[in-house]
């Protein structure tokens, strides 16, 4: 009719997840994400996972290497244009650089790279900086600050939110902890799941053996963050990042972050020298965390 503006057809976004729905952790943080202010925006949403067939206009992979083949599938419906892949800690300082043949296809065949800190086009091969974005993480502070389960008002709480796996080196607190003096307020708590075999059963044997440790094991969304914002520090010991998504989350609550040396900490908290300790180096951070306790 005379007057009426014409209807705007809203297009489908597919999302390619690296691994089955509902796996908690950071891959799974950034689709509910992008899933919810997309949808705000007025976008209908396919989540994809591995084996599945995307049935968008556009293609977000969250992942490289682990959403090659939901890549390709787009790719024989939509040959050219709408595919962005979001490059994680993996493709950046693992695959690439062991030359991955699986990541550099993936990467190839993308018509964007999103990264999540400012450094990222520094570690991409020449080739491929022309694509690259950058989208630095955002994240909303909870109502609800919530201690951890034990600890007492005179503890100092250490965060160490991070599921279990090799390359979040999650134990590292721990480890740090025992050589804390006796006369230490410091208790570190290590919040996620074991996602790869035999991290529970360390972690659990840690718990029971040293009094400074308590793993909480994994935690809803909500809850997790609330902790986030009710601990007096967060560690983020991992030998490799995209860029945490409990680091922007930290950052949002107020709390205090110390990272390992890697660039997807630096990235986002910067080049001051303070918050940083050696990958692995569990003396320096036990050194670090002393500095935090005395050092108002």
């Amino acid at each position: 009719m005379k007057g009426e503006k014409p209807a705007i057809s809203i297009g489908v976004i597919s999302i390619g997840l690296p691994h089955p729905r509902g796996l908690n952790g950071g891959n799974g943080r950034t689709a509910e994400r992008y899933e919810r202010f997309l949808g705000e925006a007025g976008f209908r949403i396919d989540l994809v996972s591995p084996g599945e067939e995307p049935k968008g206009q556009v293609l977000i992979a969250l992942h490289g290497r682990r959403s090659l083949e939901t890549i390709r599938r787009f790719r024989e419906r939509v040959p050219v244009g709408g595919c962005a892949v979001v490059l994680t800690g993996t493709d950046l300082y693992q695959d690439l650089p062991q030359g991955n043949l699986a990541v550099k296809e993936g990467l190839e065949m993308a018509d964007l790279l999103v990264g999540l800190h400012p450094r990222v086009g520094l570690d991409l091969p020449k080739p491929l900086r022309s694509k690259i974005r950058i989208i630095v993480q955002s994240a909303v502070a909870p109502s609800e600050r919530k201690r951890p389960e034990g600890a007492t008002g005179e503890d100092l709480v250490v965060l160490v939110p991070s599921n279990l796996r090799d390359v979040k080196d999650p134990l590292l607190p721990a480890r740090a902890a025992r050589s804390l003096s006796s006369s230490s307020r410091l208790q570190v708590y290590l919040m996620g799941q074991e996602l790869e075999t035999g991290w529970g059963e360390k972690a659990q044997k840690e718990d029971q053996g040293n009094p400074r440790f308590h793993w909480l094991g994994g935690k809803a969304h909500h809850e997790a963050l609330a902790t986030i914002a009710g601990s007096d520090v967060v560690v983020i010991p991992s030998k490799s990042e995209g860029a945490a998504n409990v680091l922007s989350e930290a950052i949002a609550c107020g709390v205090p972050v110390l990272g390992s040396d890697i660039p997807g900490n630096r990235g986002i908290l910067g080049e001051e020298p303070g918050p940083y300790f050696p990958v692995g180096d569990e003396k320096a951070l036990a050194a670090l965390l002393l500095r935090f306790e005395g050092d108002q």
